[in-house]
């Protein structure tokens, strides 16, 4: 995607098929005994300097005036692809809202049309929905509809960044969301829906706002994790959904009720997959997720109590993007996903699923 891009190669797999229509890799579990299995990817990510692109948000938003100059660059068929329709609660209440809080910016007097300056308002958007002084931050495993986060103002990464893409193709500026795994040093967290639990490590599932903006190119506007500013971040996938319906919360919310198990994602350095044993893998994973045995065995048991049945059954699903075109710049992140949950007969609505509840 212009100068954001990424390549994805399989250090080593057990237990997984790679389904390349859906995009996902994933586990027969269809006999309804336990399973174990596990991918570890390397990913390569090219994108602009993130410094770069960091200091240039910042100094937009210290010195705005600075940047108040009409753009120059007209925007091409293929970008106006990366706009849509906002929906209705965006236009009469977010705008409304967010042109007020504008007008209490010192600059703001100097502006005629605010849609001719791009850059600035496609920061001050970002600050403005991911800031947490118009939508609280508040984590959760499963979505919220767009009203619900615009009544209650109140949403985590994903809710966020819907109602930042609606509020950019207001303005004309091409967008899109973009899911992934932050790699964050350091940064650790068990969540656990129905009867299910997320282990994430070094790192967690985010969402976040890329923008085109004219004269510039893609800018990322993550001011909540700082993805392509200051971290970098394997790519799921891109997305143009600005609604959630009320449905597909309930959908996810069934799904967890239905399955049983644990999903370990993790990033690595490049350095520590060099000479990995599978033994050595296999102790990681089962140890970061407390598992009883230390390996599991390549066959599954045929029979199993309900309580080893919970410990063991696993699968494994995620998405990888496997577009090369070369950027100024290469950040190396391996991502490691585990999961590990009960043999269900809605296997494969696991996939959406999944990228939807592991949220930021």
């Amino acid at each position: 995607m212009g100068n954001v891009n990424q390549t994805v190669r399989v250090v080593t797999s057990r237990g997984v098929v790679y389904d390349p229509d859906e995009g996902v890799y994933a586990v027969d579990t269809s006999g309804g005994t336990p399973t174990y299995a596990y991918v570890l990817l390397e990913v390569r990510v090219c994108s602009p300097r993130y410094n770069e692109v960091l200091n240039l948000l910042k100094a937009v938003m210290m010195v705005p005036q600075a940047f108040l100059t009409p753009a120059q660059q007209e925007l091409g068929e293929e970008l106006r692809g990366y706009l849509g329709t906002p929906p209705r609660v965006v236009t009469s209440v977010v705008v409304r809202d967010f042109e007020e809080w504008l007008r209490t910016m010192p600059w703001y007097y100097v502006v005629t049309n605010v849609s001719s300056y791009p850059l600035v308002l496609a920061v001050y958007a970002a600050r403005f929905i991911y800031g947490g002084s118009y939508i609280r931050y508040s984590p959760s495993l499963l979505p919220r509809t767009t009203e619900e986060v615009v009544e209650r103002r109140e949403g985590d990464c994903d809710d966020m960044s819907r109602i930042l893409l609606s509020l950019l193709w207001y303005y004309g500026i091409p967008a899109t969301v973009v899911y992934g795994f932050v790699a964050i040093p350091g940064y650790a967290v068990n969540s656990t829906i129905g009867s299910f639990t997320y282990v994430f490590s070094n790192g967690g599932p985010h969402a976040f706002v890329l923008a085109y903006v004219a004269d510039y190119g893609w800018i990322s506007l993550d001011l909540l994790a700082g993805s392509l500013l200051t971290y970098p971040i394997a790519i799921w996938g891109l997305s143009s959904e600005v609604l959630v319906e009320r449905e597909e919360v309930e959908e996810a919310e069934k799904l967890h009720r239905a399955i049983v198990g644990r999903q370990l994602m993790a990033s690595l350095e490049a350095s520590d997959i060099q000479n990995l044993s599978s033994e050595t893998l296999e102790k990681y994973i089962n140890s970061t997720l407390r598992l009883l045995r230390e390996v599991y065995p390549e066959t599954s048991p045929t029979s199993t109590t309900t309580e080893q049945f919970q410990q063991q059954t696993t699968v494994t699903i995620t998405t990888t993007v496997t577009t090369v075109v070369p950027g100024p710049e290469t950040s190396w992140l391996t991502i490691l996903v585990v999961a590990l949950l009960s043999a269900i007969a809605a296997l494969l609505a696991l996939p959406a699923v999944l990228r939807r509840t592991s949220r930021g």
